[in-house]
């Protein structure tokens, strides 16, 4: 590898690592446009994956510390963090910024060409740079700004953090280079080609909008700012609220530039209707995990994402099996609405009160729903024309279980190759909307049918919204971005912790009585043929029946025209007198054990161990660095 490559690799006591590790002669190998090609592309695998990998948070797995309940860590979302001995994602950051900031050291000094053929990938080196400080900033807060090569003498080896606003202007600084530039290209120019995936003026618009609202909205609701000791930069409320509405323009006009491009479209396919939206996120090059067929060449809403394929570059992790064993808790649950514009359902003994037809059809594709079939990873079914061994969701589960980034046809554990979207055009929507409706004083916004937000809704045959008020646009929020990483970073910058966070973590309804947890759709049993034994035909003729009797539920997959009575059913019998396969307990009652929040819901963790602390809004500066260098301020609340 070339001297940039080797240097990444090397290992020092101090995150702002100043001394390179050379194996090769500078004046030879970085005169060399391709080593400058190579070492820009080489950045490109600092791109999450789902899951963590080493030093990168996955995408998926940030949201696991929040509300929602996928793995429920607790780390941030119940202030269950110390001050820990050192972090990685905090030495990271200076690693891949030292990376970066050696192409400039090496075009300026080394290069003997014309430099303005390095100018595309000092527009790429301002964008990643940019990136790998928001990533840094939206945890750990503002750091110690690093715009060049260090040596043991450079002032910043020593210095204090850069104040928050500094830090906010470095990125902004850096993406308006990259922008300005005229070095990135749109994404329709370099789609199809060998330079698709590479950093577009679209992903360089989206990100500043993405920072600009995350700060502009921090600034706006962050009122304990107030109490931050002087070294932290406190300001005053007017010059916050000064400070939110100059990033909002910012955002603004940054996220106009990505909708006006028109590269992009959001993913809708009509044979796949309003389930495009669960099968965007699997869409591989050659394999179709869909039953249209669609390859991932026919998605043009990704803007900036890790991208995979099914023979050069699979996701070495167990993305396929990992996340349909995961969880939906209540909060999610309940932030799904009804197509008509009812009430949610309230009927608990419907065990699909949360998903039925009625819903927004975006959270049947996110949950499994109850009697529904799940195909898994070895389900031994190739395409869509065969079977294969599927499973049905018959097992009443207090969390409801997640199908977004699971396939429903064969695959090795860890060879799925589906593109992971670090940006999306419906992520950009949302931040246009929210950003419109904080200019607007968060009041309601007026959005036509076919703009931005009401876009999404559209996809998934939502009814549109003329007005968009702040919490509608939050909620959408919720909806359409779950499991892709923004729950954490949303909650923060509302500064809802105390309100979203430090409450019961509560899964579906299980009953506030004990007269009403007996008839509860969980102590139901429910009966099905063999799943083995199902054929094409009894697919298209069998339906799910639910047979009642004296207050008790039987759900029985049956021939509609022909079905077996409540007693039959109970009997393990169909009309037919031939046994039915059992797939659940007729005996069955509550788990002794099993939790109950004082709403009547599963309880996944009390309120009481859950309590949030402001301190969390950021994370502690690690031991190891304070210890290195001790001109550096604590953040707030962690002394």
């Amino acid at each position: 590898m070339a001297a940039m490559g080797a240097m990444m690799l090397a290992s020092c006591d101090d995150s702002l690592d100043f001394y390179p590790e050379i194996t090769t002669n500078e004046s030879n190998t970085m005169d060399k446009i391709e080593y400058y090609e190579a070492e820009v592309n080489n950045w490109y695998s600092w791109l999450p994956k789902l899951m963590d990998n080493g030093k990168i948070q996955g995408l998926a797995a940030r949201d696991g510390d929040s509300d929602f309940g996928v793995g429920m860590s607790g780390a941030i979302s119940a202030s269950k963090m110390s001050q820990p001995e050192k972090n990685d994602r905090y030495n990271v950051y200076y690693e891949h910024v030292r990376s970066i900031n050696y192409l400039e050291y090496y075009a300026s000094n080394y290069y003997k060409g014309d430099q303005a053929d390095l100018d595309v990938y000092r527009a790429q080196a301002r964008f990643f740079r940019a990136y790998e400080s928001w990533l840094f900033f939206r945890d750990f807060g503002p750091g110690t700004i690093v715009r060049g090569v260090l040596d043991p003498t450079s002032p910043e080896v020593m210095a204090d953090r850069n104040t928050r606003d500094e830090f906010v202007d470095f990125m902004i600084e850096d993406l308006k280079w990259a922008i300005a530039s005229g070095c990135l290209p749109k994404e329709s120019d370099i789609r199809n080609t060998a330079n698709e995936g590479h950093v577009t003026v679209g992903a360089a618009n989206a990100l500043l909008g993405r920072i600009c609202l995350f700060e502009g909205t921090w600034q706006k609701y962050h009122t304990e700012m107030d109490e931050y000791p002087e070294a932290n930069h406190p300001t005053t409320s007017g010059s916050r609220a000064e400070r939110s509405r100059y990033l909002l323009e910012i955002g603004k006009e940054a996220l106009e530039n990505v909708i006006a491009d028109n590269s992009y479209e959001l993913f809708r396919n009509e044979a796949l209707g309003d389930a495009s939206y669960k099968y965007m996120f699997i869409l591989e090059s050659s394999v179709a995990r869909n039953p249209a067929g669609v390859l991932k060449s026919a998605n043009k809403e990704y803007i900036f994402a890790n991208r995979f394929d099914n023979s050069t570059k699979l996701a070495a992790q167990n993305w396929v099996h990992t996340y349909r064993s995961s969880g939906m808790a209540r909060h999610l649950v309940e932030s799904f609405g009804t197509k008509d514009g009812s009430p949610r359902s309230t009927d608990y003994s419907n065990p699909r009160y949360w998903c039925h037809e009625n819903m927004d059809p975006r959270i049947s594709e996110l949950g499994v729903n109850f009697m529904g079939y799940m195909w898994t990873y070895s389900s031994k079914r190739d395409n869509y024309d065969e079977i294969g061994t599927p499973t049905v969701n018959s097992t009443i589960s207090f969390l409801p279980g997640v199908s977004k980034w699971s396939v429903e046809t064969t695959c090795g554990a860890n060879d799925a190759s589906y593109d992971i979207p670090v940006i999306r055009l419906g992520g950009v929507y949302l931040d246009y909307a929210e950003t419109l409706c904080e200019l607007n004083g968060g009041a309601p916004i007026a959005v036509s049918e076919n703009a931005h937000i009401n876009l999404l809704r559209k996809r998934v045959s939502m009814p549109v919204k003329s007005s968009w008020t702040l919490d509608e646009i939050r909620n959408e929020r919720a909806c359409e971005l779950y499991f892709e990483g923004y729950r954490v970073d949303d909650v923060r910058r509302w500064a809802k912790g105390d309100e979203l966070f430090g409450v019961d973590l509560e899964g579906l309804y299980i009953g506030k009585t004990e007269a009403e947890r007996k008839n509860v759709f969980i102590a139901n049993p429910c009966y099905t043929v063999q799943v083995k034994s199902l054929t094409q035909d009894i697919l298209d003729t069998y339906r799910w029946m639910q047979l009642e009797k004296d207050g008790k539920t039987l759900f029985v997959f049956c021939d509609p025209n022909n079905p077996p009575t409540y007693d039959q059913a109970a009997a393990k019998k169909g009309p037919d007198g031939k046994t039915l396969f059992v797939a659940g307990d007729p005996t069955k009652t509550l788990t002794n054990g099993v939790k109950i929040s004082d709403d009547g819901y599963y309880l996944i963790e009390e309120k009481e161990s859950r309590k949030f602390e402001k301190r969390t809004y950021m994370l502690p500066i690690p031991v190891d660095q304070m210890v290195l260098n001790p001109n550096l301020t604590q953040n707030p609340y962690w002394n």
